[in-house]
C-alpha cells in the first residue's frame, strides 16, 4: 500500500482544528461549540475514540514517517558510498563507528 502523504496532509489541514474530544458516548466535538460528527454504528464508542484521536495523531504520524523516510534515504546513500569505497576505507569506518 502506498500512502499519499501530501493528500493526507491536505485533508488534515482542511479539517476542523483539534484537539477533538468525545462528548457523551459517541459525539465528537472540537472545543465547546463545534460539533464534528456523531458515530452511530456498531462499536461506536471505540470508533468515536479512534476518530477523535486521529485528528492529532495523523499530522504527527505524517511528520514522523517523513523523518523516517529521510533518515532511510540518508542511510541508504551512506551504505552505497561505503560499499563503493575501497576496502580499507570501509574497515576504518567500521572501527571508528564501533569505537566512536
Amino acid at each position: 500500500m502506498s500512502l499519499d502523504l501530501d493528500a493526507l496532509e491536505r485533508l488534515a489541514a482542511a479539517a476542523t482544528p483539534g484537539p477533538w474530544r468525545i462528548a457523551g458516548t459517541a459525539t465528537i466535538r472540537a472545543g465547546r461549540d463545534s460539533y464534528i460528527t456523531g458515530v452511530y454504528w456498531q462499536n461506536r464508542e471505540a470508533n468515536a475514540a479512534f476518530i477523535a484521536a486521529s485528528r492529532e495523531a495523523v499530522p504527527e504520524l505524517i511528520t514522523a514517517l517523513r523523518a523516517s523516510q529521510a533518515e532511510n534515504a540518508r542511510l541508504a546513500a551512506e551504505l552505497a558510498r561505503l560499499t563503493a569505497a575501497p576496502e580499507g576505507e570501509v574497515v576504518a569506518w567500521r572501527i571508528e563507528f564501533t569505537l566512536g
